[in-house]
C-alpha cells in the first residue's frame, strides 16, 4: 500500500478510535438515509466533491476537525450509534471517505460484516494481501483488499481492512484518491 494511503488510513483509524472514546451522540442531518458505498467513488460523498457538494449530499456534519496532516475532517453519525462516517478534505475537495460502521453497504452487499472471501467474490479485481491491514494484536492476521479504479481523472483506492481476517467484523472501509 502506498505511503500516502497508509498515512490516510492511519489518520482515519485514529479518528475512529478517538471518536469512539469521546463518543458524543448527535443525530445527523440525513439520518433517514444510509448512503451506499460506491466502490471507486465514495460513501454518500464522492471523491473530489467540494465541501458544498458534500453538505448537500450528507447534510451538516456532527463534528469538524483538522487532522495532524492538515486535512479537514467532517464526521457524520457516531461510533456509539454504529453509523459513523468520516470525510476528509484537502484543498476543500474530498480526498478520503471512511467508515467502520455496518449500515453502509455496497450494491453487492459488502459491509464491515463481510469476510475477505466475500470481498474477493464480489470484486474479483481486488488485490488482497495478508498482513496489509491495520496493526494486528498478537495471534491475529491482518488483511487488506484493494480495488483500484479511476474516477474523475483520479486513481481511487477502495480498501477493505481487517485487523484479524479470520474473524469478522472488518476493521474499516476506506475510499481514497
Amino acid at each position: 500500500m502506498k505511503r500516502s494511503i497508509r498515512v490516510a488510513v492511519r489518520a482515519a483509524s485514529t479518528a475512529l478510535v478517538a471518536v469512539g472514546v469521546g463518543g458524543v451522540v448527535v443525530p445527523t442531518a440525513n439520518a433517514n438515509k444510509t448512503p451506499t458505498i460506491v466502490v471507486g467513488q465514495g460513501i454518500g460523498a464522492k471523491i473530489d466533491q467540494t465541501e458544498g457538494q458534500v453538505m448537500k449530499a450528507l447534510g451538516k456534519p456532527v463534528a469538524k476537525r483538522k487532522t495532524e496532516t492538515g486535512e479537514r475532517e467532517w464526521q457524520y453519525g457516531t461510533i456509539p450509534k454504529g453509523d459513523a462516517l468520516f470525510v476528509f478534505f484537502k484543498h476543500k475537495h474530498v480526498v478520503l471517505i471512511t467508515t467502520g460502521s455496518a449500515p453502509y453497504k455496497t450494491s453487492s452487499g459488502i459491509s464491515v460484516n463481510s469476510l475477505p472471501a466475500e470481498v474477493s467474490k464480489a470484486y474479483p479485481q481486488a488485490k488482497c494481501v495478508l498482513g496489509s491491514g491495520p496493526q494486528p494484536d498478537p495471534g491475529e492476521e491482518s488483511d487488506g483488499c484493494t480495488v483500484t479504479s479511476r474516477y474523475h481523472g483520479h486513481t481511487v483506492h477502495t480498501v477493505f481492512l481487517w485487523r484479524d481476517s479470520r474473524r469478522t467484523p472488518m476493521f474499516e472501509i476506506v475510499i481514497s484518491a
